[in-house]
């Protein structure tokens, strides 16, 4: 990286999941403090390294959804990450204004300073809504790797500083910046992620083998956010191709072994006659995964469709890998029913689930012709409530599909 892309934003607040305590999950559960996310005398703050190119979009939603990043531990020359750094309960002076400041190092793996910005502001001035939403710090910053820099663990270390309530927040975190290695088929995590949204317009089963090993090889399956749409396309496609599956668990085998979760995941949730049977082989082969998912011999294959929605937003997740695998309307409509959980009062989990459910089939409506089309569908059989909810979402998709096809006009050729 030659030099720091520093970008200051303006009106970065929004609401995500935070409480007076610190951290919570999108279930509502509390998050002990890490390295990256913690909370010191009610100041909490968060930092965060994604490869995705639409991070501002994810994050410019209603404040009720809360937006999923996709997060990098390995990128490869030419890749592109943003490091974020979120906060929560900023203290006011008597003016009701808030004053943080952030130092931001970038190591690189030889030991050398890439980056050292000093008291950089992040967020001043009058605090709009709940102290306790999750605010964007406004000092972005933009990370490609380029020819001379060196391979290797970077590692990202950024002091959060609240001067109204003198607290400081240490943040740190890190990534691989990894060599492309000759020959293989996905160059990057964007070139990944194409291939498999829309893999059911074009399925490739013989791919699939490699899929799994770009999974862990880039790191994309040591984010546990990664987990649930990768299990659910896997088990889109394992269902789909039963004749298959002997092989490409030979194959897949050899992954690095915490990987090999969302095998087994897949196996479960492509409820074939088998199913069971194979799991159970697998993880007595692997006690150490037979420790994690322990859980399943208590129960029995299903579907992904079948998933208590109440579970949390991570099944949607895995509804979405399914549909992406597949094609099928059954995972989009029972996303659908979540809907009207938006409105719900007092319940935490269903909120959130109801609104990630509205924020999720927009962008996909938008992105998928296949998706508009069944939410068009179903308006005239879903019940009042979710129809109502949809015809929000298809309004509103086909407003940013309209506004993105004006920008592409606007472009010079």
């Amino acid at each position: 990286m030659k030099r720091l892309l520093l970008i200051l934003l303006l009106g970065c607040s929004q609401s995500l999941f935070a409480e007076s305590g610190g951290w919570i999950t999108r279930d509502g559960k509390p998050v002990p403090n890490t390295d990256s996310m913690k909370s010191i005398d009610g100041f909490g703050g968060s930092l965060v390294v994604t490869p995705d190119p639409d991070w501002e979009a994810k994050w410019n939603t209603p404040p009720e959804t809360a937006p999923s990043f996709r997060t990098a531990s390995k990128v490869r020359y030419g890749e592109n990450l943003t490091i974020l750094t979120f906060y929560i309960n900023p203290k006011v002076n008597e003016a009701g204004e808030i004053d943080v400041v952030c130092d931001i190092k970038i190591t690189r793996p030889d030991g050398s300073q890439s980056v050292g910005a000093k008291e950089i502001e992040c967020a001043k001035g009058k605090l709009e809504g709940d102290p306790h939403n999750v605010r964007l710090s406004s000092a972005v910053v933009k990370f490609v790797g380029e020819e001379g820099d060196p391979s290797g663990t970077w590692k990202i270390e950024v002091s959060l500083a609240d001067r109204n309530r003198k607290v400081v927040v240490p943040l740190k975190t890190k990534f691989e910046l990894v060599e492309t290695k000759p020959g293989t088929g996905f160059q990057s995590q964007d070139d990944f992620s194409k291939w498999m949204t829309f893999y059911y317009q074009k399925p490739d089963p013989a791919r699939l083998p490699e899929a799994v090993e770009y999974m862990s090889e880039s790191g994309l399956l040591d984010n546990e956010n990664a987990l649930a749409p990768s299990f659910g396309f896997l088990a889109g496609v394992f269902h789909d191709n039963p004749q298959q599956l002997e092989g490409w668990i030979k194959q897949l085998d050899s992954l690095n072994e915490p990987h090999l979760g969302v095998v087994v995941l897949g196996l479960w949730y492509a409820n074939l006659p088998d199913s069971q049977k194979r799991v159970y082989a697998f993880l007595e082969k692997h006690q150490n995964l037979k420790q994690r998912f322990g859980y399943l011999y208590k129960g029995s294959p299903m579907p992904v469709e079948k998933i208590p929605l109440e579970q949390g937003a991570w099944v949607l997740d895995a509804l979405w890998g399914n549909f992406m695998a597949t094609g099928n309307k059954t995972p989009v409509q029972r996303i659908m029913t979540t809907l009207p959980w938006i409105d719900v009062k007092g319940d935490i989990n269903r909120l959130l689930i109801g609104g990630a459910a509205r924020w999720s089939l927009t962008s996909n409506a938008e992105q998928h012709q296949r998706i508009m089309h069944f939410c068009e569908e179903d308006i005239s059989t879903q019940s009042k409530d979710v129809a109502a909810k949809l015809r929000e979402v298809i309004v509103n998709a086909k407003k940013e599909l309209e506004s993105k096809n004006k920008k592409k006009a606007a472009q010079p050729i």
